[in-house]
């Protein structure tokens, strides 16, 4: 039985590795007259549907924690980047981004539901990418609806995507260190579009350098520096 790295129940649904409404949203529908294709593990797949295996982590949650538990997170993180995806031609010529002008709701709840979507992704990329790390932080904060004080993301505006009809996740960059050694880096890419998300696990505070841009829940603010 496969069991939810986020409740401990019996999993039977998967997380997209990209969100299905982001691939709608670049891709418009999907159908087997109008595929899709992907490259993982050096194998091209055809994807007929957005709701394709394919299209997924291998990874496995429950049902309700995949739906029920962290729908508001997914809604968030769909107005996020619905935001970025309508305005990513502006978006590039931009410093600041205001959290009031992207979420219907308050704009505090809006960048911590985002946080929190990405804990449920991180986590299930962790699983399929075989990182050795303790995923019980992350369930805890999805479950509290509590951020994580070692995740941040930011919009990356180094990298630079050339096709806007573009979607997808970078391999993780992880660095471990101790006795016993501990994850106390990981950082992956989520690209929609020309938009680079960036996704940033770092055990205490990052340097001056690498925080200045993060988001973070915790800071409260409206303003949202890109890198």
């Amino acid at each position: 039985m496969n069991i939810c790295w986020i409740c401990g129940k019996e999993a039977t649904t998967r997380e997209h590795r990209v969100k299905a409404s982001d691939l709608r949203k670049i891709f418009g529908v999907v159908t087997q007259q109008s595929p899709l294709f992907t490259k993982r593990d050096g194998r091209v797949r055809t994807l007929q549907s957005v709701k394709s295996d394919f299209a997924k982590f291998s990874a496995k949650i429950c049902h309700h924690c995949n739906t029920t538990a962290t729908q508001k997170y997914d809604e968030a993180w769909s107005e996020f980047t619905n935001y970025l995806l309508d305005n990513q031609t502006v978006i590039r010529s931009c410093k600041t981004l205001n959290a009031g002008n992207i979420f219907s709701g308050d704009f505090k709840k809006g960048l911590l539901y985002c946080h929190l979507y990405l804990l449920k992704v991180f986590g299930c990329k962790i699983l399929d990418d075989k990182v050795p790390f303790d995923l019980s932080s992350f369930s805890d904060c999805i479950l509290s609806e509590r951020a994580h004080p070692d995740l941040y993301f930011s919009v990356d505006k180094k990298i630079q995507p050339k096709n806007k009809n573009y979607a997808a996740t970078s391999p993780m960059q992880v660095v471990q260190h101790g006795e016993p050694e501990r994850v106390v880096y990981a950082a992956w890419y989520y690209i929609i579009g020309k938009i680079p998300i960036k996704i940033l696990y770092y055990i205490n505070t990052p340097p001056v350098h690498v925080h200045g841009h993060m988001i973070h829940p915790r800071s409260g603010k409206k303003f949202l520096r890109l890198a």
